[in-house]
């Protein structure tokens, strides 16, 4: 697991600091959005791009060449297929190296933590063009107030629980 802390700010001896998490661990979507094979087929199938160091020569996604084709043809586009294909491979190479990713709140008051929440959960690979924070923080900025918002909270109820 990488953490790398976004933001933190003090208010009142309260404390909230905003991490990203890397669990390291495959994208969750990866196995929804694509199914593995040996098997070459025309317009449907979309070669892997790391087969020699990741297992299947090729994988159907849920959107084949073909379709991507067809719809990149309608808008006009100069080559549809190349364009189309080449799209497709961006994005199997994508989930093939993407991590899981989740934003985590804490906060705490004199070093002891009251709340952790998790949430806003991505994926992130090392081949997009944004980094692991730069997408952290689009995230942040997009859902942002409802996940600090329920930190503060649970942070609320365990205060309150103590002072019971």
């Amino acid at each position: 697991m990488i953490v790398e802390t976004l933001k933190s700010h003090t208010v009142g001896g309260i404390t909230i600091t905003i991490d990203v998490v890397d669990f390291c661990e495959g994208s969750p979507w990866m196995e929804d959005l694509y199914t593995g094979t040996d098997q070459h087929e025309g317009g449907k199938t979309i070669a892997n791009p790391e087969h020699h160091s990741n297992g299947y020569k090729y994988y159907i996604g849920q959107y084949t060449p073909a379709q991507l084709a067809s719809d990149y043809a309608k808008q006009g586009r100069e080559n549809p297929s190349k364009e189309a294909y080449a799209s497709l491979q961006k994005e199997l190479e994508h989930y093939i190296h993407a991590s899981d990713c989740s934003l985590r709140a804490t906060i705490s008051k004199a070093g002891v933590e009251l709340a952790t929440n998790y949430g806003i959960s991505f994926d992130h690979s090392h081949v997009q063009d944004e980094t692991r924070e730069e997408m952290a923080l689009l995230m942040l900025k997009e859902h942002g107030l409802d996940f600090i918002s329920e930190a503060v909270s649970e942070a609320r109820d365990t205060l309150a629980a103590l002072a019971a």
